[in-house]
């Protein structure tokens, strides 16, 4: 399913020398179609995949789950906001679900887990105390325990972070994810990639910006390459990181060597 159809920069927006407009595919792009339920953002460090991807979810009031907040209000993400106002949004429907999660976003939301849990510790205790019933003091002990209920702080951040997607991407709904693969191997970006396929086929609509050459194999997804010269849609054989990998791997030496 399809919520955002296309993107299209105003005629009003005509500064395009100053951050974020600067990025080359910022300054060049006067509309993104999205065709697909999976659009992939492909492209080097710098190339502006983030920095629309953060407009586009500023722009649809998503959710940032590591931040407890709209991504439009985080001091962190300003940009994102001058980007959103920057275009106009083409909308087929109004998702109920609108996510948007980086990798390094998952120790926040851990936190802010623990957190909770340990308000509710509090609540409990408060009400028990007022009744004259007994109570665990509360102690780094006793916290360790409320927080040891909390699956994620007990597993790596890649399993952590698989374990977010699997509770939280689950169709009907729109979602912005960047660079999920970063605390991923290679086999468990493969896991993502199923998840990320079986959320298109419930009814989910997801942008992401990926280097995973895992990720950007999806057969479904529709990928633009973003360069010095703009954006393009592109085939997987067609990107660069990809026919650069696989010279990679034919002879590491050649790149490896003193």
């Amino acid at each position: 399913m399809l919520f955002l159809d296309s993107v299209t920069m105003k005629e009003t927006q005509t500064d395009r020398n100053g951050y974020p407009f600067s990025v080359p595919a910022l300054r060049h792009l006067e509309r993104l179609d999205f065709k697909t339920p999976i659009t992939l953002f492909a492209g080097n460090n710098g190339s502006g995949k983030s920095t629309l991807l953060e407009g586009l979810a500023a722009g649809m009031t998503a959710y940032a789950i590591g931040n407890h907040g709209q991504v439009a209000g985080d001091l962190y993400l300003q940009h994102a906001e001058t980007v959103a106002k920057a275009f106009y949004f083409a909308r087929k429907k109004h998702p109920k679900i609108r996510m948007f999660l980086r990798a390094e976003d998952v120790l926040g939301y851990i936190r802010r887990q623990n957190e909770e849990a340990l308000d509710d510790f509090r609540w409990e205790r408060e009400k028990a105390l007022k009744k004259g019933e007994d109570f665990p003091d509360e102690t780094p002990e006793t916290f360790r325990k409320i927080v040891r209920h909390n699956i994620l702080d007990s597993r790596s951040h890649g399993e952590g972070f698989l374990d977010i997607l699997h509770r939280r991407v689950h169709g009907a709904g729109l979602y912005f994810l960047d660079e999920p693969e970063s605390p991923l191997s290679m086999q468990k970006q493969l896991e993502l990639a199923e998840l990320i396929r079986s959320a298109a086929d419930h009814g989910a609509q997801l942008i992401i910006a990926t280097h995973s050459p895992v990720l950007l194999a999806i057969p479904e997804a529709t990928i633009y390459s973003f360069d010095d010269d703009g954006i393009s849609e592109r085939l997987y054989d067609e990107l660069d990181n990809i026919s650069f990998l696989r010279r990679f791997l034919d002879r590491p030496s050649k790149y490896l060597s003193d």
